[in-house]
């Protein structure tokens, strides 16, 4: 008996193709939302992921760093699936600030947006943009955006004036 395995692996190609692509796309977008928040806070940031695990609170930095610490270091820890997007400003060590959740399907889309207690399912580029503008007009997001600004211009002056002439 005969086996063909030629037209699964060129199906098995084209969805490789597919999921590059996609992946592309999502990080053309997490590239001009890097942009746009660094030009909108003054100063350069970069964007984060972290693995969300059950009973680990995200909404708080320093609980969710202790939880996070907690999950590491007890193994049984269980992933959601659901990966955290975290906002960092460079050279400082301002605690970061959490955006919004998300999971990405095998092929990356749709990937499933979690947005307080909203979920959405963006099915493309746009789609997902979308969310993101969402999430961007969310008043506690922009009110943590406010404080993160604050502590990072703060923690940015500080370490000029240790690194200044003396």
């Amino acid at each position: 008996m005969s086996f063909n395995f030629k037209e699964s692996l060129a199906k098995g190609q084209a969805s490789a193709s597919l999921v590059k692509k996609n992946q592309r796309e999502l990080d053309d977008l997490y590239e001009e939302l890097t942009k746009t928040l660094s030009e909108h806070l003054g100063f350069e940031v970069n964007l984060y992921d972290s693995p969300e695990y059950k009973g680990v609170d995200s909404s708080n930095s320093i609980a969710a760093s202790v939880a996070l610490f907690n999950a590491w270091a007890t193994p049984e820890r269980v992933a959601t699936g659901y990966t955290i997007l975290l906002l960092g400003a460079k050279d400082t060590s301002v605690d970061k600030v959490t955006l919004f959740k998300y999971k990405e399907s095998d092929d990356v889309y749709p990937v499933t947006v979690l947005i307080n207690k909203d979920k959405m399912l963006c099915y493309s580029q746009e789609e997902y943009a979308a969310a993101i503008s969402k999430v961007l007009e969310n008043s506690r997001l922009n009110l943590e955006l406010i404080e993160f600004k604050s502590k990072v211009e703060q923690a940015l002056q500080e370490s000029s004036k240790d690194s200044g002439p003396e």
